[in-house]
């Protein structure tokens, strides 16, 4: 059916895709286990069948890839297969210091080459003051493993994190807050990117994070979820931005995001101005203006989240604040006879509009549950709240699904408060591979006014935020120095210095891997 679907009236999700997923109407097989994969019409209905794989395909071999890690989904969850043949390097990240031997920034900028697989384990817990940005150009085929921060966990502040033009980049359970200048963390320009598990606020810059492709440095293929993002700076508040200066050539995507919490006082949470954009099981909270916008055209689909006003939003008083999303900021060149192209599919999500019973795809353009607002730009497409959005701008299909598509779930109460109770820097790794909570008083706190809907009536200044220090906590024991502690070797091969961080464990995942996940690896 998938491979006479044209039209895309079947969608096709897997419950285990490190075991089985459907591409271009084939189950491929990944590695052994089971999955119950399952084909949505656009009707909405479903059939499902159960896949059991006794003998799964080489990670190695052209029939399948596996996600970045169990649970990444959507369009960067394909991150690192292109790396699997190359030779696996681990750095160890052993003080906070902002350089020399052992910092982050000595690791990211001096050890890690683009030409292997580069592992980034840390030693220690804490916050490392970042005295300039760390840019690190061509990071291939790297893995920044944050979980294996014992103590409170790592948090960076003060400086930007960013990569360009760089492929195949995972980075998890990381915190960064404080930012006095330029956003938090960035990714300018490449493909197949995960950020997961992040924590990032009081930030005075554009954004807090930013994914941009631009001229000479597309970014495609790109995932950010299950991270908490809040309270950017009064100066240009806005949360989560994707962007490329959409054009018949477009510089920035297949993007999605899914799974976060995006926390206000803020706007624009998030801002999408690229192609193929999914922004699926989100919870927004405390916008002020515009909870999700679009500008400069760009394709995007909104399904399945959960916008709840709060002191902030000023709902049913603020032209913006009035509508959960506003969209039509203009078009990049209008003055120059530039057509707007924005195509947007609207559906499943729950606000203060339909009180916050699922929508249909009809209540995001017209009637007393309209979700849709206007922003008036004399430059550009003009609108103004209520006027109506034009029709060819209009989608009633979502966007195809990602290779590893995102588990969409109908946006419940228990499932908004799974999401807010898993999102950010909230979990590592102990020195046996299980996980503990790392959960720190500022984000509990910031969940808490989500439930309560407390919090800022007005956008804060980032030097007004006293950024927390986590605690350092004590390095695991690693005899051979290999990144796996020698109690995780223990537990699984009876050992401290026989595994082999290198070797392939079940379902094609490496056993370094396996430690990182929280997984058996045999």
């Amino acid at each position: 059916a998938a491979a006479l679907n044209p039209s895309n009236q079947v969608t096709w999700t897997s419950t285990a895709p490190e075991v089985a997923f459907v591409e271009e109407g084939v189950i491929r097989s990944v590695g052994p286990g089971e999955a119950r994969v399952t084909a949505t019409s656009r009707s909405g209905a479903k059939a499902s069948a159960n896949i059991t794989v006794t003998s799964p395909n080489s990670p190695r071999g052209s029939q399948g890839m596996i996600p970045a890690f169990p649970g990444a989904e959507g369009w960067g969850a394909t991150a690192l297969n292109a790396c699997r043949e190359l030779p696996v390097v681990v750095h160890q990240v052993s003080n906070t210091n902002d350089d020399g031997p052992g910092s982050l920034r000595d690791v990211l900028l001096n050890r890690v080459r683009g030409d292997r697989r580069d592992i980034v384990v840390f030693k220690t817990g804490g916050l490392i003051r970042l005295a300039s940005p760390i840019v690190r150009e061509g990071g291939h085929c790297l893995y920044v493993a944050g979980q294996t921060a014992p103590g409170g966990g790592v948090s960076l502040a003060y400086a930007t994190l960013m990569f360009e033009n760089s492929d195949d980049v995972v980075l998890r359970h990381i915190r960064h807050r404080g930012q006095n200048e330029g956003d938090a963390l960035q990714h300018f320009g490449g493909s197949r990117v995960v950020y997961d598990h992040i924590t990032a606020s009081w930030v005075y810059g554009r954004y807090i994070i930013r994914f941009k492709g631009d001229v000479g440095r597309p970014l495609s293929d790109v995932t950010i979820q299950n991270s908490l993002l809040y309270e950017p700076d009064i100066g240009h508040p806005t949360v989560l931005g994707f962007s490329g200066h959409p054009k018949p050539d477009p510089l920035a995507r297949r993007m999605s995001a899914h799974r976060n919490a995006l926390l206000g006082p803020g706007r624009r949470m998030p801002k999408c101005h690229a192609y193929e954009v999914s922004i699926v099981n989100n919870v927004v909270y405390n916008w002020q203006q515009r909870g999700a916008a679009t500008n400069n055209s760009g394709s995007c689909d909104f399904v399945g989240n959960y916008l709840k006003p709060g002191p902030s939003t000023q709902a049913g008083s603020s032209r913006f604040g009035r509508r959960p999303f506003v969209f039509a900021d203009g078009c990049e060149d209008a003055a120059a006879g530039e057509k707007c192209s924005y195509s947007h599919y609207v559906s499943e999500n729950r606000s203060h509009v339909n009180g916050f019973s699922l929508s249909s795809s009809n209540d995001a353009w017209d009637g007393p549950n309209r979700e849709i607002g206007c922003r008036h730009n004399p430059t550009g497409y003009s609108c103004d709240d209520d006027a109506p959005w034009p029709v060819e701008f209009r989608r009633f299909a979502p966007l195809p699904p990602a290779k590893i598509p995102v588990d969409q779930r109908l946006i419940s109460d228990n499932f908004v408060e799974e999401i807010v109770a898993r999102a950010g820097h909230s979990r590592g790794l102990t020195c046996d591979g299980s996980w503990r909570d790392t959960r720190d008083a500022v984000d509990a706190e910031r969940i808490e006014w989500f439930r309560a809907g407390a919090g800022f009536a007005d956008y804060v200044q980032v030097g007004d935020m006293t950024v927390p220090v986590p605690a350092t906590g004590g390095a695991c024991q690693d005899e051979d120095a290999d990144g796996i502690p020698d109690q995780w070797e223990r537990r699984y091969f009876d050992c401290t210095t026989c595994a082999n961080p290198a070797a392939i464990g079940d379902h094609g995942y490496l056993v370094i891997e396996h430690y990182l996940n929280g997984t058996p690896p045999r």
